[in-house]
């Protein structure tokens, strides 16, 4: 009997989904429009930041399995409901990855390469859905779209909450300002 074909691994297939719904998603956002910046006041060096920009540390004091245990809830928890808080889409991914860490220091490989195949899903959503958010702004500055402008600046800055103050986020705040006194003076 002729041996089998080896088969590629469950965690291959599923990471060249995910590689291939996240070039999909970039490709079809640059078709909309996110390639070329329209005329939206911001200064061309002003870059977005980027939402996931260190990767957490289990801390090395305590016991790594509980606070395993205490990351992966707060982190599950926190990407249910993030299609109602855009926040905590970005606090989620970061749990997801804290417990990983976790799990990997209690010695849990398996239940850590879990956690990252969702931290890893989860942050390729949240970073469609900045993009689009960020595509949503610069169009509704371009429309001069005052009230989109003001719901796109909202859903953007609860999407970088996290972060800390930064020029984009200064920026983000000059133009919901901008945007609601061109509402306050078309009345």
């Amino acid at each position: 009997m002729a041996p089998r074909p080896k088969q590629p691994s469950r965690w291959f297939g599923l990471r060249s989904s995910l590689s291939l719904l996240a070039a999909a998603a970039l490709a079809a956002i640059w078709c909309l429009g996110l390639g070329r910046v329209p005329n939206s006041r911001a200064p061309r060096s002003l870059a977005h930041p980027d939402l996931f920009q260190t990767e957490p540390r289990c801390s090395r004091g305590g016991d790594p399995a509980l606070a395993a245990a205490r990351a992966e809830a707060s982190g599950r928890a926190r990407a249910s409901r993030y299609p109602y808080d855009p926040a905590d889409g970005v606090l989620a991914v970061h749990q997801l990855r804290l417990a990983a860490h976790c799990h990997e220091l209690a010695g849990r490989a398996a239940a850590a390469a879990q956690l990252r195949v969702e931290a890893s899903s989860l942050s390729a959503r949240v970073e469609v859905d900045y993009a689009a958010a960020r595509l949503a702004l610069l169009r509704a500055i371009e429309a001069r779209d005052w009230r989109a402008v003001i719901r796109e600046t909202l859903h953007v800055q609860k999407l970088t909450s996290t972060l800390g103050r930064n020029d984009y986020i200064e920026w983000l705040d000059q133009t919901s300002g901008k945007a609601r006194a061109e509402l306050r003076r078309a009345k």
